[in-house]
């Protein structure tokens, strides 16, 4: 039987060493367990009937399934053996994928939806925060987020969508990594925590940033706002000081940030990096490189789907999709 919805929980976004080093909120897993309650009790009321979620280590999602059992929807877990990484959630989204789910809700944060979007970007998303400085996915109460998802399921709004660009990481011309926010060369020679002194960046490509944002996506976004379906991005080269600005670096924490220069570009265009020690993905250390290595990114505008709730609520509110005739 095809299943509706399809959820992933990441039990590991929300606890890394930010906390540590700045004021950024702790997200624990019971805080993710009334999260996630209320999304699938409001698809259950909206009249999802199949629904399976991705196991995890800590239980999560088995709480959820017990918790909800009887209510009239067939909610299962998936087959797989949970490891406590990423690796979860690409398992998850291939399983997602052979069972033909119409839309895929994740709670994390933006390294969540990377790695579900590196598995498939044909299958829509729901990213909802539950991570650290998360980008893109929405800080939103549950039952809004449930609501939509299951307006959106069966009533097919494809309309509703918008459409995220990505970033190709190129080294020596082999396809390593993508990402969905900024990439960005840095000085560090070690990964270390793998969180990010902005002090520490040569240039950056971002491709989703607004004036609201945190870390390098603050200053992409103060140089041109960009989020679903932009036609823009914004390359920033931090090499010199003929700008200095104030950037938000992470919660409670301001820095003063120079740069040298930038520019605004079209998406679809490919990028020539700085050469740098290692590779900063979405606000972490993620790819060590040899600073004779040759570093290319290509904007490509063929990245994943999000459901736009906004977007949705307002279809279901000018077509009268919230009311019944008796």
């Amino acid at each position: 039987m095809l299943k509706e919805v399809g959820i992933i929980v990441n039990p590991n976004s929300g606890t890394d060493a930010r906390r540590l080093t700045s004021n950024a909120q702790f997200m624990d897993n019971i805080q993710k367990l009334r999260i996630l309650k209320s999304i699938v009790i409001c698809l259950i009321g909206s009249g999802i009937t199949q629904i399976e979620i991705m196991p995890d280590y800590l239980g999560i999602a088995s709480n959820l399934v017990n918790d909800i059992k009887g209510n009239g929807v067939d909610i299962s877990m998936i087959d797989i053996d949970p490891e406590g990484d990423l690796n979860d959630t690409k398992r998850a989204v291939e399983h997602f994928k052979k069972d033909n789910v119409s839309l895929i809700i994740l709670l994390g944060g933006d390294g969540t939806l990377r790695a579900a979007a590196e598995q498939s970007a044909e299958i829509p998303y729901l990213p909802v925060s539950t991570g650290t400085n998360n980008t893109i996915p929405y800080l939103v109460e549950g039952t809004v987020a449930g609501l939509a998802s299951g307006y959106f399921v069966n009533y097919k709004l494809n309309e509703g969508l918008c459409n995220l660009n990505k970033i190709d990481v190129y080294i020596n011309n082999d396809l390593t990594n993508i990402g969905l926010v900024e990439v960005s060369t840095t000085n560090y020679k070690f990964k270390g925590t793998g969180i990010i002194d902005l002090s520490m960046i040569i240039d950056s490509v971002v491709i989703f940033g607004k004036p609201t944002s945190i870390g390098v996506a603050s200053i992409g976004g103060l140089i041109k706002q960009m989020d679903c379906n932009s036609k823009k991005f914004v390359y920033i080269n931090f090499k010199g000081k003929n700008y200095k600005l104030k950037s938000v670096e992470s919660p409670g924490v301001i820095k003063d940030i120079y740069i040298n220069d930038y520019k605004i570009i079209d998406v679809g265009n490919k990028v020539k990096m700085e050469k740098s020690y290692f590779i900063e993905i979405d606000g972490e250390r993620s790819i060590s490189v040899d600073e004779n290595d040759n570093v290319e990114v290509y904007v490509n505008p063929n990245g994943p789907k999000l459901l736009d709730i906004n977007k949705i609520m307002e279809i279901v509110s000018e077509r009268g999709l919230f009311k019944e005739n008796l």
